[in-house]
């Protein structure tokens, strides 16, 4: 992936606000975090989206943040972060997890690549061996809602899947698109952080 070195004029933030509102519902929960130590951006809480008894968190402001900082991809492409989870696992340190990946998005002054897992330092909270997180495209959710397209800025959502080490040695094994194939066939439960392992071919 190619980065601009310009920045770019930003509206985006009342945008994804709106969109976010139009595909997922009325906010059930909003907060406002800082991030690099001098920003702040917005972490959404939907209840009930994309399914009921699931939960929806989404971040709103890191692609306001890259376009600001100059990190952001040619036309202003930028990310926010997305995790679809059982609504039994929205605890207040899944929370703060998810505002600590956030603020770390912000370190990195570059966007997530598709398809390469992130090690964490620990397992998910609410889980024993989760690991990893998966960046992909929210396919989970209907293509209309996968993107913001304005002038100038193109915001796209990256869906963060917890995955533990045999399934990113999956990863590894098929590659990044016979992984993804593997996933929407066998469907699993991505929000369930106690699911049982994935089981890929192995041919």
């Amino acid at each position: 992936m190619r980065f601009g070195k310009r920045k770019h004029r930003d509206g985006s933030r009342d945008a994804v606000k709106r969109h976010l509102e139009n595909h997922l519902g009325a906010v059930t929960s909003l907060s406002t975090i800082e991030v690099a130590g001098k920003a702040t951006i917005d972490l959404h809480e939907h209840r009930d989206a994309p399914g009921t008894g699931q939960t929806t968190l989404v971040t709103n402001g890191l692609a306001s943040f890259a376009r600001e900082h100059a990190f952001a991809g040619e036309e202003g492409l930028a990310q926010e972060l997305v995790m679809v989870l059982r609504t039994e696992y929205v605890t207040e340190a899944m929370l703060d997890f998810f505002a600590r990946v956030a603020d770390l998005y912000t370190s990195q002054h570059g966007l997530l690549d598709w398809g390469v897992p992130l090690k964490l330092g620990s397992p998910v909270p609410g889980s024993d061996d989760l690991s990893f997180l998966y960046p992909t495209p929210a396919a989970v959710f209907e293509e209309s809602f996968q993107f913001v397209e304005q002038p100038n800025a193109l915001t796209v959502f990256c869906l963060l899947v917890p995955l533990r080490d045999e399934e990113v040695d999956a990863v590894v094994r098929l590659g990044i698109e016979g992984f993804d194939e593997e996933m929407g066939r066998l469907d699993p439960d991505i929000g369930d952080l106690r699911r049982p392992g994935i089981p890929f071919r192995t041919g």
